[in-house]
């Protein structure tokens, strides 16, 4: 049995279907798995249907404002995650997850921003296995520090956290060779899980799905309020031009006549479903980017300052312009060369994973 800890509370697409896609693939490569149901607070704060705690009582009326939105979107994901993820029992300290991962033989770390000292505040024990037995494998896929350098104040701890792993990875091709150097043994660059399949594989989370969307439509997915309006001037601009209507992903609803349906209160489900269905996609989301990748779809992201090395990564590996809509420049994507280069990414990713699982050494 393996053991995954991750980020799979949290009411956001890509952390819902990073979870889902790295449990299966574990699964097709001929281990059970289960998900360790650890609920970590603070990263749910920014799911509060009202952040009671803001001092700033805009902040607590613009939340009565789009509750109703709030709140069907956090049904939609319990939903989703009840039905499609192997959860153990919840629990929201990290040093039961000794106890409930008992039975598991391999520990597994990975994907998301688990990494991400700003959101875990620091080098949790959690996300580094730090609850495992001596007996228990430790592995790290791809999780992500979600910065571009990692802080010296860290290194200590993660030479610590990390020296009884069997394998190391992480996701950007920066913080892999710094990573490396801080610990003193290979650290592998690794796909994000979501990337490691193809869109046949979330197909089947569609069937007999559908939404009420517009026959053409520009889908724009913001997850940074303060990029909102330099997205939507963005977006209008391009609907205009090529006559598309905009279907969008925001917590408030959007009155305007270009603006035809907000997907913020469905589950991945309706992300996924906007983006397949797509004339083309904007966004501020590395798995926006990921997933359009996946449907062949031509995009353009916002780069988000302090967590662009996501995005250059994928871009990067996959022989991709860097279309920013920051630097107002968009080069066609030749999905031939990217889809080539993706599946010898796949290949490799899914052997430094099986070689992990199985206690293998990966070259």
């Amino acid at each position: 049995m393996v053991g995954l800890v991750t980020f799979q509370s949290q009411y956001n697409c890509g952390s819902a279907l990073q979870a889902y896609a790295l449990q299966e693939t574990i699964k097709l490569l001929g281990f059970d798995c289960k998900i360790l149901n650890y609920f970590y607070w603070n990263d749910m704060k920014a799911y509060d249907l009202v952040r009671w705690r803001s001092k700033n009582p805009k902040v607590i009326l613009f939340d009565f404002y789009t509750i109703k939105n709030c709140y069907n979107r956090k049904r939609a994901y319990k939903k989703f995650q009840t039905k499609y993820l192997n959860l153990t029992e919840q629990t929201d300290e990290w040093q039961d997850l000794g106890e409930i991962s008992n039975d598991c033989e391999i520990l597994v770390c990975g994907s998301d921003q688990i990494w991400n000292p700003g959101t875990t505040q620091g080098v949790h024990p959690a996300y580094f296995l730090e609850f495992a037995n001596a007996s228990q494998r430790r592995i790290a896929y791809g999780p992500s520090f979600a910065i571009s350098s990692i802080p010296n104040v860290y290194f200590d701890d993660l030479r610590a956290a990390l020296q009884d792993f069997s394998a190391v990875s992480v996701r950007e091709e920066q913080t892999a060779d710094q990573l490396a150097t801080i610990i003193g043994r290979k650290v592998f660059c690794a796909l994000d899980p979501t990337l490691l399949h193809n869109s046949d594989f979330y197909d089947r989370l569609l069937k007999e799905y559908t939404l009420s969307l517009p026959q053409r439509y520009l889908f724009v997915y913001c997850l940074h309020y303060t990029h909102l309006n330099d997205l939507r001037k963005s977006a209008e601009k391009y609907a205009k031009k090529h006559n598309l209507k905009i279907v969008y992903f925001n917590k408030f609803n959007i009155y305007h006549p270009l603006y035809k349906f907000n997907i913020f209160q469905y589950g991945p489900e309706a992300f996924l479903y906007a983006i397949k269905y797509a004339d083309f996609v904007m966004g501020d989301s590395f798995h926006a980017a990921v997933f359009s990748v996946i449907y062949n779809k031509q995009f353009s992201i916002y780069a988000v300052e302090g967590g662009q090395s996501r995005t250059d990564t994928l871009f990067e590996r996959l022989g991709i312009e860097k279309n920013y809509l920051n630097d107002h420049s968009f080069v066609p994507i030749d999905y031939d060369k990217v889809n080539s280069l993706l599946k010898e990414q796949q290949e490799e990713s899914l052997a430094f994973l099986k070689a992990a699982l199985e206690g293998k050494h990966f070259e």
